[in-house]
This record gives structure tokens, sequence and C-alpha cells, in this order.
């Protein structure tokens, strides 16, 4: 069974791409799913891959306390 289309709408213009001039197209590369879109609305066009998972390291601003415990003078913050 195929599964089903999780893209939905465009990134780019948020137009729905259930347009019948509108194209998804699944496939893959090893083990991950890969999806081609072009928009009828806008005319973009790109690969979509979903992603499970996704670490990021958290930006402390100068002057932000968003670290408690460490004091506006320390050097992290600098």
């Amino acid at each position: 069974m195929w599964p089903e289309n999780p893209i939905r709408f465009c990134p780019h213009c948020g137009q729905s791409l259930d347009h019948p001039k509108s194209l998804v197209n699944l496939f893959w590369t090893a083990t991950t799913d890969v999806y081609f879109c072009w928009c009828y609305h806008c005319h973009w066009r790109g690969e979509i891959t979903p992603v499970e998972r996704v670490e990021s390291a958290e930006v402390v601003e100068e002057g932000s306390m968003a670290m408690p415990g460490l004091a506006p003078s320390s050097p992290y913050l600098h």
C-alpha cells in the first residue's frame, strides 16, 4: 500500500496542492521518502523531505537571563 501524501499545501504561497494541475510525486533515496512538488498557483517547485526529529542549540542573547544562575557579566553571555 502506498503511504498517504503528507504534503497538502505549497510551502511558498500556502495554496492547496490538491489542484489537478499541481504535482506531488513521491520518490525514494535509500530509506528516505522525498516529495517533489510543483505548485500550479505560484509555479514553485522543490523537494520536501519529512523530518522525524530536529536537534538544535538554543542561542542565548546578550543581556538575556535565559539561563538561570548566570550573572549578566558571565563570559557565556558575551
